[in-house]
């Protein structure tokens, strides 16, 4: 057994599949998770070799322990003392060989859909073959010719790739600090102590930041003197100040519900950090004593030699440094932490306050997804079995709506013991839906079943007269288009044009217009509305059922009356309240939405029609007011 388990460790060197043969031997872990750990493993790796060849004391010890130490150095061309292999010169070339090894695994990632392409293996896989390869990489860096201007060059892109890494510390804090407030958020209903734990943690991180302003106060600057780091210390403790009113401020408040000063102590305590090494990186100021003596002023008297200094920045930006690669290989990047930085970011009922909250728990969200998807078609197929019904899990299809790669989900599930895969695209009363709800697929179908009864329709033209042709193409062609309609509010205007030609085609066959004709006079002459309005008449004759008790439930429960804090003119126009985007579920449909759209249409509408109480009075009435609004009349 330990030979099979020795022997599946070395095989996950290679690729992925081996790793089978060790799965009792090593921890369960999600193949992304794993995917991160390792390339971070590989990046901590060359860190830590960057940090040795910085050190002065190895150079110093290799020089001193190793036998023929000079010579040696000649022989592999690395200078006469190895210089070549230490200092900021040998790091810049170790960093430039970690970046292309990097940047070429980035090219290769682009664009991959799920992890079963050939590419998603060689990106979760084969990892000794990497190792082999970015040392390679790292190694064939020190036979640049040109040293000079090969460091003159990298120093900018490193200046330029030092600042843009601050800003993704920031954003990893700004996300981290987020899901923090979250989740400990979502606890307080069930235990008020979370709100407690929250402030405790909020006042150590601020007597944190104020800590350290007034030690570097005391210890960076004086009363005569240290003008730069003075004002160095007070702009930034303003703007740490300014982010904290600003956190705490309604317009963001109602902005970003989640926001406090839990986000913004952490920054402010990351400010002071980045403040610290500013000021020990800065060269020291000398000036005259009483003795006409040079004294260095603006440090610590206890690291004149600034070696303190220097070690203690190192030690904290490795530990951020490490700390930040740690939390992103622990939490995947998926559109709920993006959401968080743009105030769409509701707390699920679902979640658990945690104390380790970074750490997924033993069952995270792809699993329940899946166990309550299992749980609603059990109790389906219980239900159809009560009523002499059978659901055949051999016929179900199961949709997952959004990223599956991002959220963790297989491509399958078990259903009653049967393997049920999941679909790209289901079809459901006649209607095509996607897992990007783009209605893409369904507008194509439809668009191909329309261009090709309107040609069959174009054969018969000759024989039929203009009151039967009409019927004709309503029957072939609009029927099609204007069935589920309503789903195609808001699509984006290629969607929009392509079901607009189909449209005009069917008026110039009826009307027997000329392809170079002008358009709008006929759908006029017609009374057409154009498609964009024919969905919008849809959505606004379901909003007039559901408020009157026509329509379905489901559909009534997410139209609210607008109420406003004060007496208004417009209070008895029976507006409709228009709920915030982040109150809907996905992502790329929010625009879309019935409780977004339906309440915002119904608002536009005229006083007169809205007050119509009669179905048929209201689709006459609505059809007259859309069409006074398209053709100007």
């Amino acid at each position: 057994m330990s030979a099979r388990c020795c022997a599946g460790q070395l095989a996950c060197c290679c690729g992925t599949a081996p790793c089978s043969l060790c799965c009792k031997c090593c921890p369960k872990i999600k193949q992304s998770t794993s995917t991160r750990f390792m390339y971070a493993l590989y990046f901590i790796l060359v860190t830590l070799i960057c940090c040795i060849m910085m050190s002065e004391t190895v150079a110093k010890e290799m020089k001193a322990h190793i036998p023929f130490y000079g010579t040696l150095c000649q022989h592999i061309q690395a200078g006469d003392s190895c210089e070549k292999l230490v200092g900021y010169s040998a790091v810049y070339r170790v960093s430039f060989g970690m970046a292309c090894f990097f940047f070429i695994f980035f090219l290769l990632t682009i664009k991959i859909n799920n992890s079963k392409s050939c590419r998603a293996y060689m990106h979760n896989g084969f990892w000794f073959i990497k190792l082999l390869v970015l040392a390679a990489m790292c190694s064939g860096a020190f036979f640049i010719p040109d040293q000079d201007t090969f460091l003159k060059a990298w120093r900018y892109v490193g200046a330029a790739g030092g600042f843009l890494f601050i800003l993704i510390q920031l954003i990893l804090l700004v996300e981290f600090a987020h899901k923090w407030n979250k989740n400990w958020t979502s606890g307080t209903r069930h235990n008020k102590l979370w709100y407690g734990s929250l402030a405790l943690v909020t006042l150590i991180l601020y007597s944190v930041a104020v800590g350290a302003l007034i030690v570097m106060a005391v210890f960076y600057t004086r009363a005569d003197g240290c003008n730069f780091n003075k004002i160095l210390l007070g702009v930034n403790g303003g703007l740490c100040l300014l982010i904290s009113m600003i956190a705490i401020s309604p317009c963001v408040q109602n902005r970003q519900p989640h926001s406090g000063l839990l986000q913004s102590g952490i920054i402010s305590c990351y400010v002071m950090y980045l403040t610290f090494s500013s000021l020990s990186s800065k060269p020291p100021e000398t000036i005259l004593d009483e003795n006409q003596k040079n004294i260095t002023i603006c440090v610590p008297e206890f690291s004149q030699g600034l070696q303190t200094d220097e070690n203690l920045v190192t030690g904290l930006g490795t530990a951020i440094l490490f700390c930040c690669i740690l939390y992103s290989c622990l939490t995947s990047t998926t559109r709920a932490s993006s959401e968080a930085l743009r105030g769409i970011y509701a707390t699920p009922e679902t979640e658990v306050a945690r104390c380790c909250f970074c750490c997924t728990p033993a069952e995270d969200e792809p699993v329940k997804m899946v166990k309550v998807l299992c749980e609603c078609l059990e109790a389906v197929g219980g239900w159809m079995t009560a009523n002499g019904l059978k659901l055949n899990p051999d016929k179900t299809e199961v949709l997952f709506l959004g990223d599956r790669g991002r959220a963790g989900m297989e491509d399958s599930l078990v259903l009653n013991r049967v393997t049920v895969p999941l679909k790209d695209q289901v079809r459901s009363l006649g209607v095509i839906l996607d897992s990007q709800l783009s209605m893409e697929a369904q507008i194509n179908s439809v668009s191909r079943a329309a261009v090709y009864q309107l040609h069959l329709v174009l054969r018969l033209r000759p024989y039929l007269p203009a009151d039967c042709l009409t019927r004709v193409v309503h029957a072939l062609v609009i029927s099609r288009w204007d069935y589920c309609n309503a789903l195609y509010v808001g699509l984006p205007l290629k969607m929009t044009r392509k079901r607009q030609l189909i449209q005009n085609a069917a008026a110039r066959l009826v009307t027997g217009g000329g392809r170079r004709d002008h358009i709008t006079p006929v759908l006029k002459d017609l009374h057409w509305l154009p498609v964009h309005f024919r969905a919008q008449f849809k959505v606004l004759v379901l909003t007039f059922k559901a408020l009157n008790g026509l329509g379905p439930v489901y559909l009534k429960e997410r139209l609210h009356p607008h109420r406003s804090a004060r007496t208004l003119r417009s209070s008895a126009e029976g507006l409709l309240a228009v709920p915030s985007l982040r109150e809907a579920k996905l992502q790329g449909t929010r625009q879309r939405a019935f409780s977004v759209v339906a309440p915002a249409l119904w608002n536009a509408l005229p006083s007169d029609v809205k007050a119509i109480n009669n179905y048929l009075t209201f689709r006459r009435h609505l059809k007259a007011a859309l069409f006074r609004e398209v053709f100007n009349v």
